[in-house]
């Protein structure tokens, strides 16, 4: 769930972006835009936290749910910019925290791929 939000949020960033780029805009539009694309990475936040509610199985290097949240995205949680993030580097932020939240999903899985395969691997050679 929370990689799919990850990559629909991305997604509908691009697009309201290329849909602004694509058209005569004030100020205020541009403004209006920033302070949604905050809300919208921010919102992540909310999912981070319901992974507490899930059950959470071990993986190599990743204890806890803690350690999985930092494991996605440095510090374990997204942050607001502040200011005019179009002006002071901010977007590229939120952006680039974003994109890397789902390459470390993409890891992730893999690695938990893998560990399910070493178990069935395990478990069938006991069979044998």
């Amino acid at each position: 769930m929370f990689y799919k939000k990850t990559v629909g949020i991305k997604n509908t960033i691009y697009n309201e972006l290329a849909q602004l780029q694509a058209q005569e805009v004030t100020e205020n539009d541009v403004r209006r835009f920033g302070y949604r694309v905050n809300d919208l990475v921010f919102s992540l936040n909310e999912d981070l936290d319901n992974f507490e509610k899930m059950t959470f199985v071990k993986l190599p290097n990743i204890d806890e749910v803690n350690d999985l949240k930092e494991a996605i995205i440095d510090g374990g949680a997204f942050k607001k910019q502040s200011g005019n993030i179009f002006e002071n580097g901010g977007f590229n932020v939120l952006l680039t925290d974003v994109e890397n939240a789902i390459v470390h999903c993409q890891r992730l899985d893999q690695k938990s791929l893998s560990v399910i395969l070493d178990f069935h691997k395990k478990l069938h050679e006991r069979l044998n």
